[in-house]
């Protein structure tokens, strides 16, 4: 193949992305109002019409480069085009199902996530040496587990940590690992997983490998263990809010709130079982550990639902009279509950 060719093929690469955004922009310019359910599910459908055209005209290029050194960045880019183009159909799916009242159909979805897979495939199977190999493996991993065939998404996430351990994908691959574990009920594996993504408290995964880490523990009948985790997290997120001026974003606080709601589950369960150190006369002094701010009011109220709903009315009485008189001493615990 001529060296002056290869401009040509980065072109391709570059401009089909953008043509497609440029159908979509030219078929619909519309005013910010016009933001109902049926524009974006046609804004989605143009979409994936352009998707369709720029994945014909690589898929063209492919058959022309076959076999020569642009091929496997070639293949990489149809593989990401045919994923995007799933994504969109899965929007359209949904979307027609929500506005007929009918029955979710994701066979388009489906098709064109196999061929993703065929594409990836062929990529992995012809260039075992192409330098960008780790993505390509997670990425069938991904395709393989979105169409529920999770046994071979597996096999692709165990190759890439195991081979590619230190590459951007593999704590992604170590977070589904463990997710299969758990859907398994092999919770002492979803564990070895989870303590991989534990190790960087920089990565995106952290705070999630931690809440899944302590329910983990509790599924294996360690409350020390699950309430550790469950402070840590406490502890990481409360660090990363004083970092932000006192403010955390929505879905963390969501998750903060979660794991204090959680905690206070698993300190009772030790309760229940009579662990050293639950007892009843220690749950404010923890739940104050943990949360000093109006979130504790809501703990301190579910631990009084979990002792009246598990019968424990001598204990309830007991609780009353512990935590009323603090009660009264903060008032702003008790304002949102």
């Amino acid at each position: 193949m001529p060296i002056n060719t290869y401009p040509l093929i980065l072109i391709v690469i570059m401009v089909l992305p953008s043509l497609a955004l440029a159908e979509e922009d030219d078929l619909f310019k519309v005013s910010g109002a016009a933001h109902s359910e049926q524009y974006e599910r046609k804004v989605d459908e143009v979409a994936s019409s352009a998707q369709e055209n720029a994945i014909s005209r690589l898929s063209a290029a492919l058959k022309k480069y076959h076999g020569t050194h642009q091929e496997p960045l070639l293949l990489s880019r149809l593989a990401e085009l045919q994923q995007q183009d799933a994504s969109i159909r899965f929007r359209i799916a949904h979307g027609k199902a929500h506005q007929s009242h009918g029955k979710l159909d994701l066979t388009s979805y489906r098709r064109v996530m196999q061929q993703s897979i065929a594409t990836l495939t062929q990529l992995i199977h012809s260039y075992p040496d192409y330098h960008e190999i780790a993505h390509a493996y997670f990425m069938r991993g991904k395709a393989c587990e979105e169409i529920d065939a999770k046994a071979f998404a597996k096999q692709d996430y165990l190759y890439l940590v195991k081979n590619f351990p230190r590459s951007e994908e593999a704590d992604s691959a170590y977070m589904s690992l463990a997710e299969f574990a758990i859907d398994a009920g092999d919770h002492a594996k979803a564990i070895t997983y989870l303590k991989e993504v534990e190790k960087d408290s920089n990565d995106p995964h952290y705070p999630f490998a931690l809440y899944k880490l302590s329910w983990a523990y509790y599924n294996l009948r360690n409350i020390h263990e699950a309430l550790s985790y469950a402070e840590r997290l406490s502890a990481f997120y409360g660090a990363k809010k004083k970092d932000q001026g006192g403010k955390l974003y929505t879905s963390d606080e969501a998750l903060r709130e979660n794991v204090l709601t959680d905690a206070t589950v698993f300190f009772f369960d030790g309760y229940e079982q009579g662990i050293t150190g639950y007892e009843i006369d220690r749950a404010f002094s923890y739940f104050t550990k943990l949360e000093s701010g109006p979130l504790r009011g809501k703990m301190l109220l579910k631990y009084a639902k979990l002792l009246r709903s598990h019968g424990h009315d001598h204990d309830l009485i007991e609780w009353k009279d512990l935590f009323w008189p603090r009660m009264l001493i903060y008032p702003k615990d008790w304002m949102s509950c």
